[in-house]
């Protein structure tokens, strides 16, 4: 298990996305993929292949891809965050649906605030004592 598999702050599956938060010692990162992957086969010469079965996106592949954004505050994390929920479904956007989106990606964030605001409070309160 790797230090940013034991410093989970957050994990949960949003529409048809996995959101992970994770944190190292100077950041708090975030990994957002689609929730469902492309199944690879290793054949007998040792070659990797899809073989076009979807299975659910691993703890493993979402923190070893590229896809990591670093924050150093919890508000650029929150603010970066929003903007990348709301960009997600205007890939394929109609008028008619557009106030749903901006409504789903705020309640989205709203829900990791409360979430990350649980934490630190817990994570202050403990260092008081």
């Amino acid at each position: 298990m790797t230090s940013l598999e034991k410093n989970i702050i957050f994990d949960n599956i949003q529409g048809d996305h996995r959101l992970v938060i994770t944190k190292d010692k100077y950041n708090l990162i975030v990994c957002l993929r689609n929730k469902m992957m492309k199944e690879k086969k290793m054949d007998e010469d040792g070659v990797m292949t899809l073989t076009g079965n979807m299975i659910p996106t691993t703890l493993e592949v979402m923190l070893t891809m590229d896809n990591k954004e670093y924050y150093t505050r919890v508000q650029g994390l929150l603010t970066g965050l929003y903007n990348k929920k709301i960009k997600l479904p205007f890939k394929k956007i109609d008028l008619a649906h557009m106030q749903r989106y901006v409504d789903q990606a705020y309640n989205d964030v709203l829900e990791v605030a409360h979430s990350l605001s649980d934490i630190t409070t817990k994570l202050i309160t403990r260092n008081e004592d």
